[in-house]
């Protein structure tokens, strides 16, 4: 995966990459980084999540600085997006404002699950099952305290 925090733009790769974490299997304890919300890899008995690109951390910047890095990301992500959709077909949108809400409400929800909602609040995930897996692509920040990234996401848990 990547150790780099902004690697370039390389479609063939990201598809490559998806291609392979559809099917590596999942361990059965934490492997990589475990701290992926600063653009490192992680895979555990739930996941695979391999930041694509993760941005400076913003915290301090100005509005406009956190207004540039977001579309840069976006382009980022949906250049991603496309190579995989090029691939694997059309993309379905799924969005974790449901799964905030219920988070909020106090419901216990798969950590994966609690996980990309936090990462990806105010985004949508473009998803595609492959097999027993769905893969995720995102735009997210966890808070400000963290880089915003472009995050790749295979999970077990289908996504309704």
């Amino acid at each position: 995966m990547h150790d780099e925090p902004d690697p370039s733009v390389e479609p063939a790769r990201w598809v490559a990459l998806a291609e392979e974490l559809t099917a590596r299997p999942f361990p059965t304890t934490p492997t990589g980084a475990d701290n992926w919300v600063v653009g490192q890899a992680q895979s555990g008995p739930d996941r695979h999540f391999a930041p694509l690109a993760s941005s400076e951390i913003l915290e301090d910047a100005p509005g406009e600085r956190w207004a540039e890095v977001e579309d840069d990301f976006e382009r980022r992500r949906g250049a991603v997006v496309s190579a995989l959709t090029a691939a694997w077909g059309e993309p379905r949108t799924y969005s974790f404002d449901r799964d905030f809400d219920r988070l909020i409400a106090g419901e216990a929800l798969p950590t994966v699950i609690q996980d990309l909602t936090y990462c990806s609040f105010g985004h949508h995930a473009d998803t595609w099952r492959r097999g027993d897996r769905t893969v995720c692509v995102v735009l997210g920040q966890v808070d400000k305290h963290f880089p915003i990234m472009v995050l790749l996401a295979v999970i077990m848990q289908p996504l309704p």
